[in-house]
Parts: structure tokens; sequence; C-alpha cells
């Protein structure tokens, strides 16, 4: 009889372990309190709080400001060009549909200004300045076809400009730097573009409190699309480990400044509304998929990444 029931002692021992064992692969959220915040455009986002912060878990996917503006896609109006001094080519060339208006081009350091121009476009072969293309008619629009890095205002794009509502909704749009920080906000009511203090609070936080994904990238990284990896404890290294944190981070992809989007399924990268070491550059916050560890670092603003909104 006692043999029996020491039997079913060490039998009962072993379940216990095995089912705690299979239940740590498992990550646990960390303290999240979940809710909903509603942008301008009506689109509805999930959200939870990390330690003391509140953060959607989507990016960001509004086409106006905050005071109803449209964020720019067509480029109307008076509108900013910066012709980069790296730039291979000669000359640069803005496109723009002319139909009889009178247009006029005029330069930041107010000198003269080397031109040409047909019925459609203006070339330009002065470099490493910025112009502003004059709009005196409504009829002088710039085309949507114009070099993307190419714009100082702000705008947003679809990855390969996909129109499938599905994928905007699950990866959000791409906004250059001067749509995340436009005066006019593009973050909802009572939330902002996250700092870099905001992202380095974050990244504390979880460092601290990784749970069960025991790493920061991992913790951090949503459980589908990123791109497999060998690497123990890099988020692409079994995903049901991923996200402990609930941030769910999602490989988005970036556009380049030449215009061409990368990136999709390897990495994401959200801005901050914190300029760089200078003018032409803002800190980001940067997750890739054979890496264990995040990342805040600089980037040329003329690039377009993602957007997660926190709450102020």
């Amino acid at each position: 009889m006692k043999a029996h029931n020491k039997f079913l002692f060490y039998s009962l021992f072993i379940l216990i372990f095995v089912f705690s064992s299979c239940k740590s692969d498992v990550p646990e959220v960390l303290l999240g309190t979940k809710g909903t915040v509603t942008d301008i455009d009506g689109n509805v986002y999930q959200t939870i709080t990390i330690g003391t912060q509140t953060w959607m878990i989507e990016n960001l996917r509004s086409t106006r400001y905050l005071n109803g503006d449209s964020i720019n896609r067509s480029y109307m109006g008076d509108t900013t060009f910066y012709i980069h001094s790296n730039d291979t080519l000669r000359s640069d060339t803005i496109h723009v549909n002319y139909n009889g208006a009178v247009f006029m081009l005029e330069s930041k350091k107010d000198k003269d200004i080397s031109l040409t121009y047909d019925v459609n476009s203006i070339f330009v072969s002065t470099k490493g300045e910025t112009f502003t293309l004059k709009r005196n008619s409504q009829h002088l629009d710039v085309k949507n076809d114009l070099k993307f890095y190419k714009i100082v205002q702000g705008a947003s794009c679809n990855y390969n400009q996909t129109i499938n509502n599905d994928s905007i909704v699950s990866l959000g749009k791409l906004y250059n730097y001067y749509a995340a920080t436009d005066s006019r906000k593009i973050a909802p009511q009572n939330w902002h573009v996250p700092s870099r203090a905001d992202w380095l609070a974050l990244v504390e936080y979880v460092k601290n409190n990784p749970g069960s994904s025991k790493y920061i990238a991992k913790a951090l990284a949503g459980v589908e699309k990123w791109n497999r990896d060998t690497l123990e404890y890099s988020i692409g290294c079994d995903l049901s480990l991923n996200n402990s944190s609930g941030f769910t981070a999602m490989p988005t992809g970036i556009r380049r400044v030449d215009g061409q989007f990368e990136g999709i399924g390897k990495l994401g990268q959200w801005w901050s509304s914190t300029e760089g070491n200078d003018t032409s550059s803002s800190w980001m916050f940067n997750l890739t998929y054979s890496y264990s560890d995040a990342f805040i670092t600089v980037v040329d603003i003329r690039k377009c990444l993602s957007i997660r909104c926190v709450k102020d």
C-alpha cells in the first residue's frame, strides 16, 4: 500500500512538473490594462498599459490631422522641396500639372535660381537648397508621382502603395517626419507621437520586466508576420514566445529616401518626435527579426516609418 501511495505521489509530482514547464513556454502578458482609442477618421485602435505608459498596440492609419486637415498626399498648394546636395543627378525635376497656370519657384536663401521649365516640369540645377513652388492657381498641383523624399511637408503612404484595406488595417500607414511632428497633431486627442524619452521608458520597463519572452525585442514583438530566424531569443526564433508585454510590434517595413519600399517581415521602425543630432535626422525605435535587442537610434527624416502613439 505504501509503495502504491509512493508511486502516486511521484506520478503527481511529475505531472505538475511537466505542466508547469509547458506553461512557461507561453508568454504571460505583463500587467496590462487593455482599452481602445479612436482617431479623427473613426479608426479604433486597441491599447495596453505597460508600466506607467499606455500605448496603442496597432500602427496609426489616420489620413487627417487632429484639426481635420488632410495629411497631404496630392501635394497641392504652396509646396516645399529640398534639393539634396548629395543627389547624384546634375539637376532635379519637379513635376507639376501646368494647365496654363502661373507658377513661381522661390529660393529659401533668396538668391537667383537657375531653372528652366516646359509645360509640365520645372528643372532645377541648384542643389543643397530648399525651394517653394508657389501655387497661384487652383489648377497648379504637384503630381503624386513626385519623388517622395523631395517632400518637406507632411505626407503618408501605404506599403507598396497597396489599396487592400485589410493590409492597411494590419500594417498601418507609413508617414514622413513632417507628418509625425506637424503642429496640427497627427495623434488622437490626449495622445501624442512618442518622444525619445517615451521610447526609452518603454524599453527600460520591459528590460526589467521581460516576462517569459525573456528578451526585450521578443517581449515587444508580435507573434505573427515576422520572418523566421534560428538565433536563440531573436524575434524570429519561435514566434510563439513573443509579445509578453502585449505591445504587439509588427514588421511593417519602411520607405527609403529614394522612394523604394523595403523590410516588410524583417523590421519595424517607428518615429519619435525628438530631433536627432541635426535638422536632417530624428530619433526612432527599431526592431529587427534577427535580434533580441531593441534599438533607439537616429534616422534620415526623409524616410517614411510607422507611428505608434502613447497617451499623454
